[in-house]
């Protein structure tokens, strides 16, 4: 559940599969085009179109970065560079400049809005590669996130976690079934998403989107 224009809305189990598998036929098609399965960097507040991104982009056997939401334009490039990002999404309400983020990152081809009302990056997989049956080629041991430290004590390090990590967390990890949670922390975290996210879906339960901590006390 998110809201959106003052309105609870809601993605049903059914979307989101649709929509990952929607999304894998993506990830085959430009890893195709790369040579290499493609490593996808995001950047933004919590919100649906990005959780549904991020893990789409793993499903579909790719690579996803989820990048802190506070990073400047320096932060943000460090962590595509060292990640080797081929592709930045970013969400519209924590804009960027473009093509200076193109001119300092070498390995980056393109960079897309996730969530645009006018040419969202989401609508754009559902229309073009819903129905599409594509099987994923994810293997257990290959990596499927990259999360960078804060970098507190110097520049910030990427920690690489496979198929295989998260789906050891979510299945050795104890959680009350068909339950309701509110996410509150940001989506760059690894218990964010696996408490929040992939525990949840494996449970049954509702995750409650928070989107902006200010909203908080009344969401």
């Amino acid at each position: 559940q998110y809201l959106k224009n003052g309105k609870i809305e809601e993605i049903t189990f059914t979307q989101f599969s649709m929509f990952c598998k929607a999304t894998t036929a993506w990830v085959k098609e430009q890893s195709e085009k790369k040579g290499h399965k493609i490593r996808v960097a995001l950047y933004g507040k919590n919100n649906p179109e990005y959780v549904q991104l991020m893990l789409g982009v793993v499903c579909g056997g790719g690579v996803s970065i989820p990048i802190d939401v506070q990073a400047d334009e320096d932060t943000i490039c460090a962590v595509i560079n060292k990640s080797e990002a081929d592709i930045l999404l970013y969400d519209i309400n924590t804009p960027i400049n473009e093509k200076s983020v193109l001119d300092r990152c070498s390995t980056l081809s393109d960079i897309k809005i996730m969530n645009d009302p006018e040419n969202s990056m989401c609508e754009e997989i559902s229309s073009k590669y819903s129905g599409t049956d594509v099987i994923s080629d994810a293997k257990k041991e290959e990596c499927a996130l990259i999360l960078f430290t804060s970098g507190t004590t110097g520049e910030g390090k990427g920690v690489m976690l496979s198929n295989g990590n998260l789906i050891d967390n979510v299945f050795n990890s104890e959680f009350k079934k068909f339950s309701k949670k509110l996410n509150i922390l940001p989506i760059n975290h690894a218990f964010c998403i696996k408490g929040d996210f992939l525990i949840s879906f494996a449970t049954g339960s509702t995750v409650c989107i928070n989107g902006d901590m200010k909203d908080l006390a009344q969401n």
